[in-house]
C-alpha cells in the first residue's frame, strides 16, 4: 500500500482505506491514452483518491509531471495551466461549471490542455465546456475508494452506452449483480447468492 485515503463518510470518525495504486492509476493512464510526457494539473485534495491515486499516482507510477495546487481557484485555473504547460486537468463535481461561470479571458485560448479527467461533468454543460475551453477529450470515470471496480467513458461523448467485454472477467474479475431499485438491497437467489445481471440490463451509477 502506497497511501491511506480518507473517503467521504457520514460518520464523525473517518477510517483510512489502504490504496493499491496500480489498478486505478493504470485505468486512467492506459484507458484514456496518457503518456509520461503529459503534465497533469491537480487542484484536488490529496487525502482523497481523486487527488492522490488518479493525480499523484501518475507521477509515482508512470513518471508523469504533476502540478499540485493547494486548492482550486476558478479565477486562476487557466492561468496556471498556461504557466505550467499543463496538458491534462483534473475535475470533480461542479468544477467545470465553476469555470464556465467565470468571465471570458484571453488566457483560455493560450493553454495546451488536451484532456479533462474526472467525474461529475453534467451532460448539459459537457459540450459547452469542451467548445469554450477547446479541450478535445473528456476522460470521465466513476469509482469509489473502497469499491472493487471502476467504470470509464472511453468514447469521449455524452450519452455513451458502455458494456462489459467477454474477455474482461479473465483479467478484471468483477460481476454486476441485481439490486432492488427502491430499497437498493441486493437481490439474492434461494441459495443466498447474488443474482448476476444479464445482457441489456440498465446500470445506475
Amino acid at each position: 500500500s502506497l497511501s491511506h485515503s480518507f473517503p467521504s463518510s457520514n460518520s464523525l470518525f473517518l477510517s483510512p482505506v489502504f490504496d493499491r495504486y496500480y489498478r486505478m492509476a493504470a485505468l486512467v493512464y492506459y484507458g484514456f491514452g496518457m503518456t509520461s510526457d503529459d503534465v497533469l494539473y491537480d487542484c484536488l485534495p490529496l487525502y482523497h483518491s481523486a487527488g492522490n491515486i488518479v493525480g499523484v499516482g501518475q507521477c509515482l507510477i508512470h513518471g508523469m509531471t504533476v502540478v499540485i495546487k493547494k486548492k482550486f481557484s476558478a479565477s486562476r485555473f487557466w492561468d496556471d495551466c498556461a504557466k505550467y504547460n499543463c496538458t491534462i486537468v483534473q475535475y470533480i463535481g461542479e468544477i467545470c461549471r465553476y469555470l464556465l461561470n467565470q468571465p471570458v479571458k484571453d488566457i483560455e485560448g493560450k493553454h495546451k490542455v488536451r484532456m479533462a479527467l474526472g467525474n461529475g461533468l453534467r451532460q448539459s454543460i459537457w459540450e459547452e465546456f469542451t467548445s469554450r475551453f477547446n479541450v478535445p477529450q473528456i476522460a470521465e470515470f466513476y469509482g469509489a475508494t473502497e469499491c472493487n471496480c471502476s467504470l470509464g467513458n472511453f468514447d469521449n461523448m455524452t450519452g455513451a452506452c458502455g458494456f462489459n467485454s467477454q474477455i474482461l472477467p479473465f483479467i478484471y474479475p468483477i460481476r454486476l449483480v441485481k439490486v432492488d431499485e427502491e430499497t437498493m438491497e441486493l437481490i439474492r437467489g434461494p441459495d443466498g447468492v447474488c443474482i448476476p445481471c444479464g445482457p441489456g440490463t440498465s446500470l445506475l451509477v
